[in-house]
């Protein structure tokens, strides 16, 4: 049994890979290590990630990631390399990114692990092996696999020699085991036929948070303290470690529970070091080497065959929703969402969808409109630029998207416009997954389209509906924003779920921190203002209120038809507006402050009278009351959550009675607020929704997430 220093009855310590890794996703993890006396190793990036490469995360090329990652390095964390990018590095690449660890971090790297399918990775691949090689080799060939060269003095991405020169340490196998002594012995140790690696040394298996919990479980933790074993823990703190800014649970526990036994907790390298010196053996035994490349191929099929059956049992809705919470699986999936006609920072598809995918371990792409290339939240923006015209954006702008989509290389795509079916089915045809969001009921759309000639609306409708069904039924999985919607494609694909678009409840609480008396003698109006949303009919009951009470409409969005803005500014009745353009989140929180009610007076277009505009339930977020059409659905929405008052969308004084009620009845419309604030707490709120968006996903991507060790 080896001896550790300072009586101590095991070693253990982490080596934590660097892919997906943000300060706000590995951050708590380190915190509680520092706390519980805990030193591990933290590999990086020297050099900033590339959009082409497989996994994406910080690098030292960030400056507030560097100042964290040296924040580490003077609490005493080790900090390793994981190749110098996470992409494909040529010879020259590699000596820039070797150079730049040295400069920022202050001495070259003593621990490195290959990253993912680099091609520069060093005695990666088939000749990881020896027993194995050959078949290793050809089942690599059939999935289109390409060979590793990092060792290959023949080829642009061999740096061996540089490997040699300045790293002492090498990861090679994870085994599904807590106690290295059990498999590899001789650990660290040298192979004379793999020459550019001075020493290697082998792993316990954690890639993400479930496997790493699985490993160190309280059995296991038992076992390895009273066998004096040693454990190198291989994970990636950026794999579902980091639950609303705090560490996992699960995980919490079982370190602080180890942390409690009597172990040596130090860095990789030191932990190598001794064991170099305690053990004073240089050169791996043959059978050692077979036996853990069995090992290691056994480990691999009992995991594959759990994947399968999960991957089965995923069908069934209960363990889904189970499997949903366990997000370190999705850390290895890439979505793409596509949207031309929405700002890549839309609501729906930014702020709910892809911010929720990203905080689950997916890693998020969008593509769509916005200025340049950017990170927010954790999502990676492609930015497309604005379109310039509808024509322009049907064709130049759609063709941009398409291209841009299959470089992305998304393990699933998600489209929010009818007219991304086309690429959507390009991608299909690809063999790729796609998603398809239902925002709107397109065909009953038509009928109020002024850009179409109405003499041709009923045809056209028949013809989009058509021809929408056709592309959806291709699809891999609808996700509809009504239940209207789902009732309308649940005959067309039997994978539909409905994904509300309601509100995030917390984004909107400092609206009901005004008190009532203060606000503004003044009623709302958010979104896309045109005729048929009710505007010269909300317009003409502001006309109507008494004069004595100064009201006013606080009128905040975009008008799809510019001419329209132009003839009711010039009007009389527009005195009554106060006009806010587009706001932000926050300007239309600091709005929603200042306010007496909501409106959302809609005409009873077919579209409309099925819908859940967000507007209705941003209101009832706000704490506000709301005046709303006369709908069936809207009325069980607002009469069951007593938050508002009912009124003939056509019927202006109807309307302006509205209004002057709930401005002259202070403690009535705040009443209201408060059951409409209670109603969304509880009901008409995003995480539900969430989590019905994250199960979807969950039945469309197999369980395949760990990444490659």
């Amino acid at each position: 049994m080896t001896r550790f220093p300072e009586n101590k009855k095991f070693a253990f310590t982490i080596l934590d890979d660097t892919d997906l890794s943000t300060i706000e996703n590995i951050g708590s993890v380190y915190r509680l290590l520092t706390e519980l006396g805990m030193r591990t190793t933290k590999t990086v990036w020297p050099l900033a990630s590339v959009r082409e490469g497989r996994y994406g995360g910080c690098s030292l090329q960030d400056p507030e990631y560097l100042k964290f990652i040296l924040s580490l390095k003077e609490s005493g964390f080790e900090i390793a390399l994981h190749n110098v990018r996470n992409h494909d590095s040529t010879r020259e690449i590699i000596e820039q990114g070797l150079e730049e660890f040295r400069r920022r971090v202050g001495h070259n790297p003593r621990v490195h692990s290959n990253h993912c399918n680099n091609r520069e990775n060093i005695y990666w691949g088939a000749t990881r092996f020896h027993m194995l090689g050959p078949l290793y080799r050809a089942g690599s060939t059939l999935l289109g696999g390409h060979p590793f060269e990092g060792h290959d003095p023949s080829t642009r991405f061999f740096w061996g020699d540089l490997c040699k020169e300045r790293i002492d340490y090498v990861r090679n196998f994870a085994f599904r085991e807590i106690n290295l002594d059990r498999v590899n012995p001789t650990m660290p140790y040298h192979d004379p036929s793999r020459p550019f690696v001075k020493y290697w040394f082998s792993s316990c298996e954690g890639g993400n948070a479930a496997s790493f919990c699985e490993t160190i479980c309280e059995a296991n933790q038992d076992r390895i303290e009273a066998e004096g074993g040693v454990c190198i823990m291989y994970t990636h703190f950026a794999c579902g470690f980091e639950e609303g800014g705090s560490v996992d649970f699960r995980t919490e526990q079982l370190l602080r529970r180890l942390a409690d036994l009597n172990g040596w907790f130090v860095p990789v390298s030191t932990l190598l070091d001794f064991l170099c010196h305690e053990r004073q053996a240089t050169t791996v035994p043959a059978t050692e080497l077979v036996s853990m490349e069995r090992r290691w191929a056994l480990d691999k099929m009992a995991l594959l065959g759990r994947r399968a059956f999960d991957t089965r049992l995923a069908g069934d809705h209960n363990f889904r929703k189970q499997a949903m919470s366990t997000v370190s699986d999705r850390k290895s999936y890439r979505i793409v969402h596509l949207t031309s006609a929405h700002t890549a920072l839309d609501v729906r598809i930014f702020h709910k969808e892809c911010r929720s995918l990203s905080s689950a371990g997916y890693e998020v792409v969008v593509l769509g409109n916005h200025a340049s290339n950017d990170i927010v939240g954790g999502v990676r923006l492609r930015g497309l630029g604005q379109s310039s015209s509808r024509l322009q954006r049907m064709t130049i702008k759609l063709c941009g998207i398409c291209r841009e989509a299959f470089r992305a290389g998304g393990d699933l795509y998600h489209i929010h416009e009818p007219e991304l079916l086309i690429v959507g089915l390009f991608l299909r045809a690809a063999g790729k997954r796609v998603i398809y969001d239902i925002h709107e009921d397109l065909p009953r759309t038509v009928p109020y389209k002024a850009y179409v000639s109405k003499s041709i609306r009923k045809p056209l409708m028949w013809i989009v509906e058509r021809a929408e069904n056709a592309a959806a039924r291709r699809m891999s999985g609808l996700v509809a924003a009504t239940p209207a919607i789902k009732s309308r494609f649940r005959l067309v694909h039997s994978h539909t779920v409905v994904v509300n678009n309601y509100p995030i409840a917390e984004e909107l609480t400092s609206s009901t921190t005004l008190e009532w008396k203060r606000r503004d003698p003044a009623v709302t109006y958010l979104g896309g203002i045109s005729e048929e949303r009710g505007i010269r009919e909300i317009l003409a009951a502001m006309d109507l209120l008494p004069r004595n009470l100064a009201a006013k409409l606080e009128l905040a969005g975009w008008f799809p038809v510019q001419r329209l803005q132009a003839e009711l500014a010039a009007g009389p009745q527009w005195q009554h507006v106060q006009w806010r353009g587009q706001l932000d989140r926050r300007g239309i929180a600091s709005l929603l402050n200042r306010v007496r009610a909501g409106l959302v007076i809609l005409h009873p277009e077919k579209n409309f009278v099925v819908s859940h505009p967000v507007k209705l339930f941003e209101y009832m977020a706000a704490g506000i009351p709301v005046i709303a059409s006369d709908f069936p659905l809207w009325r069980r929405i607002i009469q069951g959550a007593g938050c508002g008052l009912l009124v003939d969308p056509f019927d202006t004084r109807a309307i302006a009675s509205a209004i002057e009620r709930l401005i002259t009845s202070p403690c009535e419309a705040e009443a209201m607020g408060r059951r409409g604030r209670k109603a969304v707490e509880e009901r008409f709120n995003w995480a539900n929704e969430e989590q019905t968006l994250l199960s979807f996903y969950s039945s469309l991507l197999p369980r395949t997430g760990f990444l490659e060790n």
